[in-house]
């Protein structure tokens, strides 16, 4: 409101016509009752004079009552001071300058698209709107208070109505052994963590591998080993040898692979259960660069449940600590077992160290031959006749001395069995988006067995 003699209101077009309508029911325009009882400050007469203070250009300066159509002197003043014509008062509804302002908006184009934006409402017509508003507000204050007078009665005649079950339920149990014919359920396992319980590691299925010590009489061994699986129904998923020539049975379960022990040591064969594989995770983004001993040691101070862990036979070992290439930053690849694993998963894949937290990643390290390209072992340990070049795939050259330029093949791909892969062998054989090193890594995956009980 600007003034006393009236207030310049806010509206949206269809909210304001539906107060108009709602807030003057009972309160109707044509009723001469109403609205002579007030007379508005500053009303304008039919020859366009201002019934306040006289002025004959009134018209000039007036606006016009949203609710009740009447013309009021917007800029009214005293005739004898004519430096009040800009001057704000009590009996006042708004500066000369406002007036203005309101006017050209009023009288815009924008305004004619949205007429109602803003609307004047003369002292009579709001004293009238707000008598109806608190008479309205008193009845719905009077109808709550018999709701509420009949809520009361209602909670009344329900307490009765519960305190009369009760006494029948009483009855009831007092008449039958209800709670003490009742087993009694069994409480929930206290961990929900498979790998804390070794019976169930046992039984999961995945890949327990043994490892029987090459014979002379390979031929008769073979046969033995057959028939001492087929007898005792122990269940196999493949046999091979490996490059010393020993023979690798892989069982689908530990179970599996006791029974066959059992058997074998009867048998007086020589053989070693293959450890199973554990997990390896990266630790990125190290501010600085640690001792083995000081992230360990880190590591257990944020998180005791590790130590735990370890104390109870898991692993938490520190291989390596290296500087990663994108930054200044340092990197750890650290194996871990099963349960330590399944913590880290737990409390989101992340660990806290020293003054920063750190994204924990899955590494599936793959060993490959800088002489002959293909994974699974170093150059220590190649056989191959001839050298194939990391970079063009020739094998009449070694990758030191290859001029191939910016035409490289990777012979892993190119080899590949898989014509997916096959065709895309634009690289080079150290590239680590190659398909054929990423199918190793997910071979070596599925050799682990925390990551097979999670498929």
């Amino acid at each position: 409101m600007l003034g006393s003699s009236g207030c310049v209101s806010g509206h949206n077009h269809d909210k304001a016509e539906d107060e108009r309508k709602a807030e003057t029911a009972g309160m109707s325009r044509d009723s001469s009752e109403e609205k002579n009882s007030a007379t508005p400050h500053g009303l304008i007469d039919a020859n366009g004079i201002c019934s306040s203070c006289n002025d004959p250009h009134a018209w000039d300066t007036h606006l016009v009552c949203f609710w009740c159509d009447h013309q009021i002197h917007a800029v009214c003043r005293d005739p004898a001071d004519e430096k009040m014509i800009d001057k704000k008062n009590d009996e006042i509804v708004c500066t000369r300058s406002f007036y203005n302002t309101f006017k050209s908006n009023t009288d815009s184009q924008v305004y004619q698209k949205r007429p109602h934006s803003f609307v004047f409402i003369c002292d009579p017509c709001k004293t009238l709107i707000e008598i109806k508003k608190c008479s309205t507000q008193k009845d719905k204050v009077e109808q709550l208070d018999a709701r509420v007078d009949t809520l009361t009665s209602n909670v009344g005649n329900l307490s009765t109505d519960v305190s009369h079950i009760k006494t029948m339920l009483e009855q009831v149990i007092s008449n039958t052994s209800i709670h003490s014919s009742t087993p009694d359920i069994p409480s929930p396992p206290a961990t929900t963590n498979v790998w804390s319980d070794p019976e169930r590691v046992k039984n999961m299925i995945t890949k327990a591998t043994m490892v029987i010590d090459k014979t002379p009489d390979d031929s008769t061994n073979m046969q033995n080993l057959e028939s001492v699986i087929t007898e005792n129904g122990i269940h196999v998923n493949k046999i091979y040898h490996d490059r010393s020539g020993n023979t690798v049975v892989e069982l689908p379960t530990q179970n599996h692979r006791t029974a066959l022990a059992e058997k074998l040591t009867q048998s007086s064969v020589n053989f070693k259960n293959q450890e199973d594989l554990q997990p390896t995770i990266s630790i990125a983004n190290l501010q600085n660069e640690l001792s083995k001993e000081d992230l360990m040691n880190k590591v257990i101070r944020a998180h005791p449940e590790i130590k735990s862990l370890v104390d109870s036979g898991g692993t938490f070992n520190v291989l390596h600590i290296r500087k990663q290439n994108k930054n200044e930053r340092f990197q750890a690849n650290v194996r871990v077992s099963n349960t330590v694993r399944q913590f880290i998963d737990n409390i989101g894949n992340r660990l806290y160290i020293g003054l920063q937290s750190c994204k924990v990643h899955d590494h599936f390290f793959i060993k490959r031959c800088n002489r002959c390209q293909k994974f699974g072992h170093f150059v220590s340990e190649c056989k191959a006749e001839k050298p194939t070049c990391g970079n063009c795939a020739s094998d009449d050259h070694q990758t030191k001395d290859c001029n191939a330029g910016s035409n490289p093949t990777c012979s892993n791909c190119k080899s590949s069995k898989n014509t997916d892969i096959s065709q895309n062998h634009a690289h080079k054989a150290s590239d680590l988006s190659c398909a054929s090193y990423k199918q190793a890594q997910e071979k070596l995956k599925k050799s682990i067995m925390y990551y097979n009980s999670k498929n």
